[in-house]
């Protein structure tokens, strides 16, 4: 991989830089616990017989369908992503971050990456930095939903990672910082909190809460 980047301070107030990235991956990069169902291939199911005609309904629970095959994928990949930071000092309150990423494979996938947080300075330790991010992509080469692949083709996956779909994400977040550490628990001095609340949703239907938090101490 090849990673190269320039950063140039354009004013007091105003910070831009930009990035390029070049990977090359090879070995087994398929995933085996991703199934594959052929279209030309009858199908085969464990359980109970007559639940099969529900098979698909999200109440099913005592019947499943065997696999044809896992996913087959080539056994290289070449990546290049590119994109810009820009950030800007408003005033002692305000600063607005943002982020674009262009991405692009040899797999067929294009992405775009656009986001904004928004960092609000309530108090000398107190900070407030709501954020959103849009992502959407194109499906791998290789890439067709549950049994419409065939058995002739050399490479297939059913992964909905590798299909076309779009994402939003929207976060806030909360920082205590202690410039002098005053607090302090028995011999650690509290440095600073972040908390910070993410809300993920896909158009394919997949949403996903994250909740991180990260504390710093300082050994006195």
């Amino acid at each position: 991989s090849l990673s190269l980047s320039w950063s140039q301070v354009l004013s007091k107030n105003a910070q831009f830089s930009v990035f390029l990235d070049l990977v090359q991956q090879q070995g087994w990069l398929a995933n085996p616990m991703q199934r594959v169902y052929f279209a030309d291939i009858d199908n085969y199911y464990i359980g109970n017989s007559e639940s099969i005609p529900f098979y698909t309904s999200k109440q099913n629970t005592d019947v499943f369908q065997l696999a044809d095959d896992i996913e087959r994928l080539p056994d290289t990949r070449f990546k290049y992503p590119f994109g810009f930071r820009f950030n800007y000092y408003l005033n002692e309150k305000f600063t607005v971050r943002t982020y674009y990423r262009y991405y692009a494979d040899d797999w067929g996938i294009s992405s775009h990456t656009a986001s904004v947080e928004v960092p609000f300075k309530v108090s000398p330790k107190f900070t407030l930095y709501p954020s959103y991010r849009f992502y959407n992509q194109t499906a791998a080469d290789y890439f067709a939903p549950y049994e419409t692949h065939v058995s002739s083709q050399e490479f297939y996956t059913s992964d909905y990672d590798l299909s076309k779909f779009n994402a939003n994400q929207f976060g806030m977040g909360i920082s205590y910082t202690d410039v002098f550490t005053q607090s302090h628990i028995w011999k650690f001095g509290l440095k600073s909190i972040d908390l910070k609340y993410n809300y993920y949703k896909r158009n394919t239907g997949l949403t996903a809460n994250f909740v991180a938090l990260g504390v710093k101490f300082l050994l006195d």
